[in-house]
């Protein structure tokens, strides 16, 4: 399997940690960003790792050309790490050098890195000059609903305003205020609202890169890391499969967005004259408002980019009786009031 890229289009991966002697010399505080990676396609990965035996870090110490690494946004130099639920002291803690190579074996590795802050990058290349930021790449191989909101200001900076629980971009790692951006551009050309809505309908893989905030400080970079959201197989943390959840569940979590929907459409029709809707296709969630009362200019997206034209897939389980129906929405309705039991009136459905 081959992956060509363009030349000169990826960010610096030259990025050198400093050395303990010399640390005592830079008396302002280091900075780190947290990037996560989710490798889905088999083959080789296309890195190199060495593992630090006085401080147990795990280091990527070369990143292949043309590789699925490198496609992926990994550089030389970043630190593997656990997520703060699997770390213990440093007596009791794993070894990460041995977890990432047992895991590098399974589809789909999820696992993230910590990665020195380059403040010469990000001042040449973000879209805010002045603040601390880094550029991650996130690529979705996952079919389903993004579940992420979006929204354009005045300045052309398309931003995500909220991240669904347990959606595809909760598990990829994108965050609240990402600023979106073109891939492959080093950062330094903003995403287009409408034609990164039109381009991620359906489209899989969907590379996404986003501008983030830097954290200053260390429980700040905690909550960077990937908590315990559910999804692992067994012990090892990087061995990832995507949660299944009951109908009841995925029910509230596609009505979830119709809700929010539906809040911002009585908003409009409840004092902000002006406002228009533009809806989306039959079956879609996804909305456009223009409101020009109290947010001049600003449009928000709610986006669903699951096909309109698809079917719910079918059947539907109960979770109590396991009688089968043949749409969710019917499905999530019986559970309200199912008792458990079978009975001659509960057919396949």
């Amino acid at each position: 399997f081959t992956l060509i890229l363009q030349k000169n289009s990826l960010p610096p991966s030259s990025i050198n940690i400093t050395d303990p002697a010399k640390s005592k010399e830079n008396s302002s505080p280091k900075l780190f960003s947290i990037h996560r990676f989710f490798i889905s396609q088999g083959g080789v990965i296309g890195v190199n790792i060495t593992l630090q035996t006085k401080t147990e870090k795990c280091l990527i110490s070369t990143v292949k050309p043309n590789s699925a690494a490198l496609y992926h946004g990994v550089e030389v130099n970043d630190e593997i790490i656990l997520p703060p639920v699997h770390a213990t002291t440093r007596q009791g803690s794993p070894n990460v050098y041995n977890l990432f190579l047992e895991a590098s074996k399974r589809r789909p590795l999820m696992f993230e890195v910590k990665r020195p802050f380059n403040p010469a990058f990000s001042a040449f290349s973000s879209p805010l000059p002045q603040a601390l930021m880094s550029l991650h790449r996130f690529i979705i191989t996952q079919a389903g609903s993004l579940g992420i909101t979006l929204s354009s200001n005045e300045n052309s900076m398309t931003r995500i305003e909220s991240v669904a629980p347990l959606s595809l971009s909760h598990h990829h790692g994108l965050r609240m205020n990402d600023i979106v951006c073109k891939p492959f551009t080093n950062g330094r050309e903003l995403a287009n609202f409408k034609s990164f809505i039109d381009s991620a309908k359906g489209v899989r893989p969907l590379t996404m890169e986003v501008w983030r905030a830097v954290p200053t400080s260390v429980a700040e970079l905690s909550r960077h890391m990937r908590q315990d959201e559910g999804g692992r197989t067994d012990e090892n943390p990087f061995i990832f499969s995507f949660p299944t959840h009951p109908a009841s569940q995925k029910y509230t979590l596609e009505k979830s967005v119709a809700a929010e929907v539906a809040s911002k459409m009585d908003a409009i029709e409840n004092g902000d004259k002006g406002g228009t809707i533009e809806k989306g296709g039959k079956g879609q969630a996804t909305q456009t408002f223009t409101i020009e009362n109290g947010d001049a200019g600003k449009e928000i997206i709610l986006v669903d980019d699951e096909s309109a034209d698809e079917p719910d897939p079918g059947p539907w389980a109960c979770d109590f009786c396991e009688v089968e129906f043949s749409t969710l929405d019917i499905a999530a309705k019986h559970e309200k009031t199912c008792q458990g039991r079978r009975s001659a009136d509960k057919e396949k459905k």
